[in-house]
């Protein structure tokens, strides 16, 4: 070792010979210059080679956690000398497997000083970064990081914190689905949309040179937070110098969000040093060049968004629904949310067209349901399925307003306390193409004048079906012509 040590002194002067020892000894130290600027050969400047400045830089990586693809970028780093410091400014363009392009471009600082406990030298760096990327949904990110080093013989700390401009952004393409449901007085569809959410993300890093190689293992871990996502992630692996210019890593990534995933990465800077295999170890100078270990990605997590979209009626307009429950509060609108409670109700709060669906389980006593032209006045219940036609999905059965009331108790006119008709029909004197007819279906009518009844001017067409009556003090059903 004390030789190795002294050939290593004696390096400028000895030149080969002395190298071929110190490879012989297995811990020899790199070339420098005063102690300072190290792998200085013939015709290199030596600022070039002390600041990392290199006109390219390939870099590749796997898929890890909160990324669509691996990914391939291509750029370089510009640096200046400010003794025994740099500063620098870093970008490349990026595109992964899925031909989505990105890219980012930093800047920052390195400078040498006295490390805080053991007084050993250190190099301190802090820097600045933008990056952007699309993602697979074709959606655009950005985000803005910061980093900070601290890199020494042994021992390299590191900590990283990107903050994305955007939280999240939806897919332009809209999945259907098959589940129907009421919203307002409408029928709706649930829908999924593709959604992208970014997430803010703290990592950080403990690496320790394995013996006197050119190689470090790490371990870590890391903090990711966004809509509906916190959860905290572990890290390890191994990087080194396979040569002077080309850095392997293996690590794991673990965490609770996307799961285990195994991340290589292969960064060659040619052109950095003197091309051949690595030195056995880098002194502490060789790393100012170094690029910053960080995610030059944006952290997406991909969910789903829940929506509905209306439905129409074959001609394109509005699908209205007026909802009657008599178990409903009182002051109800004939929407979903806020059913009618009252048959007498429906005439002052329904339109022509309308399809009045009155709630299984639902009865009512001495009232008159008054109906408008071309409406479909329909029960629930009873095992009786209800369809209507629409422009988007075609011909659709009406969804339950509850669930089990599909096969619940038909709704119940009872009219045994008072001579009055159950239901009364609009007029309806033109029967023309599109008409409509009105609709009654699925009721028990009990007592009463009549079941059902027009007026003396008649109805221009009726559809009647699934009627029980019983008990009318007048025929069941009588239309005037």
């Amino acid at each position: 070792m004390s030789s190795c040590n002294r050939g290593n002194k004696r390096a400028r002067q000895v030149g080969a010979a002395c190298l071929l020892a110190m490879l012989a000894c297995g811990t020899a130290r790199a070339q420098t210059i005063d102690g300072n600027e190290p792998f200085i050969s013939s015709g290199a400047g030596n600022s070039r080679l002390f600041t990392g400045t290199t006109p390219l830089r390939l870099w590749y990586q796997t898929q890890g956690y909160g990324q669509d693809a691996a990914f391939t970028s291509i750029g370089g780093r510009w640096a200046t000398d400010l003794s025994d410091a740099i500063g620098f400014v870093d970008g490349n363009f990026r595109i992964d497997n899925n031909s989505k392009g990105g890219g980012n471009i930093g800047g920052g600082f390195r400078w040498f000083q006295d490390g805080l406990l053991m007084g050993d030298p250190r190099i301190w760096g802090f820097s600045g970064w933008y990056d952007g990327q699309e993602s697979s949904i074709n959606k655009y990110f950005n985000q803005l990081g910061v980093s900070f080093e601290s890199l020494g013989q042994y021992i390299d700390l590191r900590l990283n914190a990107n903050i994305p401009l955007d939280e999240r952004k939806m897919s332009d393409t809209t999945t259907m689905t098959n589940q129907l449901a009421f919203t307002g007085n409408s029928l709706g569809i649930a829908t999924l949309t593709p959604t992208d959410v970014a997430l803010r993300v703290v990592d950080f890093e403990v690496a320790a040179r394995v013996f006197d190689l050119n190689l470090w293992a790490y371990g870590g871990g890391y903090e990711m937070d966004g809509q509906g996502v916190s959860a905290m992630g572990r890290k390890a692996g191994m990087r080194g110098y396979v040569t002077n210019d080309l850095v392997l890593s293996v690590g794991v990534t673990d965490d609770d969000v996307f799961g285990t995933n195994t991340v290589v990465q292969a960064i060659w800077t040619p052109g950095r040093t003197s091309a051949g295999p690595s030195w056995w170890t880098h002194e502490l100078p060789d790393r100012m060049r170094e690029q910053v270990y960080r995610n030059q990605y944006v952290a997406l997590q991909r969910t789903e968004t829940e929506g509905t979209t209306t439905l129409t009626n074959t001609n394109g307009s509005a699908l209205r629904i007026v909802h009657v429950d008599s178990s409903a509060a009182a002051g109800g609108n004939g929407t979903a949310e806020h059913p009618l409670n009252s048959l007498t109700a429906v005439n002052s709060n329904s339109q022509t067209g309308d399809i009045v669906l009155v709630h299984a389980n639902s009865s009512f006593a001495d009232q008159t349901a008054t109906l408008k032209d071309q409406q479909r006045f329909l029960g629930e219940g009873g095992g009786i399925t209800h369809t209507v036609a629409t422009s988007q999905m075609g011909t659709v059965t009406l969804p339950e307003t509850f669930a089990g009331a599909l096969n619940a108790t038909r709704p119940i006119i009872d009219n045994t306390g008072s001579p009055i008709d159950a239901v009364s029909l609009a007029a309806t004197t033109v029967n023309q193409t599109g008409f409509t007819p009105i609709e009654v279906s699925n009721f028990t009518i009990m007592g009463g004048a009549r079941g059902i009844a027009s007026g003396a001017s008649g109805v221009g067409g009726a559809n009647i079906n699934n009627i029980a009556i019983s008990n009318t003090t007048g025929v069941g059903i009588q239309l005037a012509a």
